[in-house]
């Protein structure tokens, strides 16, 4: 008997994706950049179905 899935199992089990990023860090900036990063992106990621 075949399992059912539903569609976000389907989703995250075919269609990993990986982001590779790189940041120009500014000299005296740097506290910016992560707070910047913290606010927008991990947010962001963790509001998302991640694997």
């Amino acid at each position: 008997m075949a399992e059912t899935k539903t569609a976000e199992q389907a989703l995250t089990e075919c269609c990993s994706i990986v982001e590779l990023r790189q940041y120009t860090l500014k000299p005296g900036r740097r506290d910016e950049l992560i707070t910047l990063f913290e606010e927008h992106f991990i947010e962001g990621r963790n509001n998302t179905v991640c694997v």
